[in-house]
């Protein structure tokens, strides 16, 4: 059945992508959520099908319940206004045999979705087959930053010290741009890490873009919110209107 519109106005934002290239136009959805786990619980039975709520009832830790249920609530609302499939149980999302998310939607078809989640946020992106895209979330203040910069060349190092960023914050964000491309991917972060070397990263006008040394086709838009870092992955010819989302997330970040 439909949620609720406040779900999606208070705690949640949906905001439909425009995305432009020069040899034509698709479009996206993104989707990003701020909830606990006792209110993700509480609203179960609108977005749960039944075999996602038999595989919950197998989670016995609270953080990965809390994930999960984060995951499978940014992702459906996200392919539901991308689809316009207003009944969130007739989305299905289930796990590739590398754990990627796969999209069942009877409605439609070529559907694909990219989840994200870092502590009691949730995001997702919706889009086409035709445009492969990638997300990730990072908290700025969390651990496994020294492990990061190991992993960084010296190019890579050198860039993240010329951005006007203190360094743990510019470690999380060039991790979720790795991490959005691996999802792209649908590898993760299990390659060796130069496969995803940048080659470029620099500040805009309203956040950061990341080329790729191995992968000229690909790009990566960033910014931060609420002490995440988030990157979104996506060909490189590929533009949309980044300010739009951000402002559109900031009614999440407004709230008490």
């Amino acid at each position: 059945m439909p949620i609720e519109d406040h779900t999606r106005t208070r705690s949640t934002v949906v905001t439909p992508i425009e995305i432009h290239r020069p040899d034509g136009n698709f479009s996206a959805c993104f989707a990003m959520t701020r909830k606990t786990l006792p209110e993700l619980v509480s609203l179960k039975h609108l977005y749960l099908s039944e075999s996602d709520s038999l595989y919950f009832e197998k989670l016995s830790v609270e953080r990965r319940q809390h994930s999960f249920l984060l995951g499978r609530y940014a992702g459906k609302t996200a392919v539901s206004t991308f689809t316009g499939e207003e009944d969130l149980q007739q989305i299905a999302i289930y796990s590739g045999v590398f754990t990627q998310p796969i999209v069942r939607c009877a409605s439609h078809s070529n559907v694909q979705v990219s989840i994200a989640h870092c502590g009691k946020w949730g995001a997702a992106l919706a889009f086409p087959e035709a445009h492969p895209m990638g997300i990730d979330l990072e908290e700025t203040s969390g651990s496994g930053h020294d492990a990061i910069m190991s992993q960084l060349t010296k190019a890579e190092q050198a860039m993240l010290a010329g951005l006007p960023l203190e360094q743990i914050p510019a470690l999380s964000l060039v991790w979720t741009v790795k991490e959005a491309l691996s999802k792209v991917f649908r590898t993760g972060l299990m390659a060796d890490p130069m496969v995803y070397e940048l080659k470029s990263i620099a500040a805009g006008q309203d956040g950061f873009e990341s080329m790729f040394k191995n992968w000229a086709q690909y790009k990566a838009l960033s910014w931060f919110f609420a002490g995440i870092a988030c990157s979104i992955a996506l060909p490189h010819r590929s533009s949309f209107d980044l300010a739009r989302i951000i402002d559109s997330q900031n009614r999440i970040n407004d709230l008490p």
